[in-house]
């Protein structure tokens, strides 16, 4: 009920690097409008989930996906610079390097959060 939702919008978020850099528009609000919705569904589970005083493993996933969803936002930015700045092409190389460099740290990040959690028993 948590997880999987917010994987999912993770995972849509990487969508915009298989966008046109020339055109900011759907790179902007896709973007934004994914991370709108990550911040509702953190505010919704929030709610729903039992008030304890540490962190668990879902508020750690969490922060984990607001910060991916964060660095998008950098990264989008970035493309747009470069497009302007270099071409096209450049953005391009930019944005294959976001595509094949994002989805494996945050398997990485998420697999020693997940390490990190069963070892605390």
């Amino acid at each position: 009920r948590v997880l999987m939702p917010l994987t999912l919008l993770l995972c849509t978020s990487w969508v915009v690097y298989r966008f046109d850099p020339t055109n900011l528009q759907p790179l902007i609000s896709t973007t934004v409008a994914i991370l709108l919705n990550v911040i509702l569904f953190n505010f919704s589970i929030d709610f729903a989930l039992p008030k304890v005083p540490y962190l668990t493993f879902i508020d750690s996933y969490a922060v984990t996906c607001f910060f991916f969803m964060i660095a998008n936002m950098f990264i989008v930015t970035l493309i747009h610079v470069r497009c302007v700045r270099d071409g096209a092409d450049a953005a391009r190389a930019l944005q294959a390097k976001a595509l094949w460099t994002l989805p494996p740290t945050f398997v990485v990040l998420i697999a020693l959060e997940s390490v990190y959690f069963l070892s605390r028993g």
